[in-house]
Order: structure tokens, then C-alpha cells, then sequence
């Protein structure tokens, strides 16, 4: 099995090599340049969006759990008497603007 992949490897290596030589013929030294640096530029844009990514994942794995940490916190209980569900309902101790007046 090992064997089958280091050939595949190869084959592919090969195959690769054979596609830019037809494609460059004998590369130039200048020819050369411009293949490494575009090759470097595409696998550190790779690298760039890799490591930002992760950052990013990170963050908000870190931001979820703090937001699931806080959720346990269960609402008040009001008591009923505390709201005032009509407006006519004035407790008894205040004074009425109209006796003010």
C-alpha cells in the first residue's frame, strides 16, 4: 500500500515537472523567478487565510461559551402588587395632583 502511494507521489511529480517544461520549454533564469514568486505569493495568501481563519474560529468559540456562561442567570420574579396594571390604580399613600391644586 505504501508502495502504491510513493508511486502515485511520483507520477504526479513527474507529470507536474512535464506540464511546466511543455509550458516554459527550458525556463530561463527570469522565467524561473516568476514561477517561485508566484508559487510563494499563492501559498502565503493560503497561509494568510488559514491562520486568519483559525484566529477567527478561536474567537468565537471563546465568545460562545462566555455568552452560554452568562445565560444561566434566570429572570427576577416581580410580584403583582408591584406593577401597576391600570393607570387609575394609584397606591393610597401618594397624593393626587388635583388635591395638590
Amino acid at each position: 500500500m505504501k508502495n502504491k502511494i510513493m508511486e502515485f507521489l511520483k507520477d504526479i511529480v513527474g507529470e507536474l515537472s512535464f506540464s511546466i517544461r511543455c509550458l516554459c520549454g527550458k525556463p530561463t533564469p527570469m522565467k524561473r523567478l516568476v514561477i517561485v514568486l508566484t508559487m510563494c505569493s499563492v501559498l502565503g495568501i493560503a497561509f494568510i487565510y488559514t491562520f486568519i481563519t483559525s484566529i477567527y474560529g478561536i474567537a468565537r468559540n471563546d465568545a460562545e461559551k462566555e455568552f452560554l456562561e452568562l445565560q444561566h442567570i434566570k429572570q427576577i420574579d416581580l410580584k403583582n402588587d408591584s406593577i401597576m396594571s391600570n393607570k387609575n390604580d394609584i397606591p393610597k399613600d401618594t397624593i393626587r395632583w388635583e388635591k395638590v391644586k
